[in-house]
């Protein structure tokens, strides 16, 4: 028999995937709406930086499941900022690092930009983020100081 779709589900005791080919699709409909109760978070950090390497383990010691993502070696695009800037329910000025010294290089501290141009900005320049952000489906939480990151565990 050839598996036509591969779906799987998440066994918390064992802390894995356990992939299976659905034949009904009421079942089929049911998982792919459970996958959205499982505890996943995305942290975006800068590996050097003191705040996320605290937030970081924090996330460990909640036995958090994440996904670290590096956003110097991973540029966010435009649209992934802007869901961000969603989920932290922020405008983007809000999420601009104000003492960089490339907040002052580009004459940000002089300019009145759009939010688009804001965005185009952050998505060029990772400097310009505000870090770490850890999100958690529809919800995220700019983790400054650490301890915030406690508002979404």
């Amino acid at each position: 028999m050839k598996v036509k779709e591969q779906n799987y589900f998440f066994d918390f005791f064992r802390g894995e995937k356990i992939y299976f080919c659905f034949q009904n699709q009421f079942l089929k409909n049911f998982f792919k709406k459970m996958e959205g109760f499982m505890p996943r978070f995305t942290f975006y950090q800068k590996p050097t930086c003191t705040t996320c390497r605290k937030v970081k383990t924090e996330l460990e010691n909640a036995a958090a499941d994440f996904e670290s993502i590096n956003y110097y070696e991973t540029k966010l695009s435009k649209s992934t900022l802007k869901e961000l800037l969603a989920k932290l329910k922020i405008p983007a000025a809000d999420l601009l690092r104000k003492k960089e010294p490339l907040y002052r290089e580009l004459g940000l501290d002089r300019k009145a930009l759009s939010e688009d141009d804001l965005i185009r900005l952050m998505s060029e320049h990772p400097d310009l983020i505000e870090r770490p952000i850890v999100v958690k489906g529809n919800k995220a939480v700019l983790a400054r100081p650490a301890e915030k990151v406690r508002e979404i565990l």
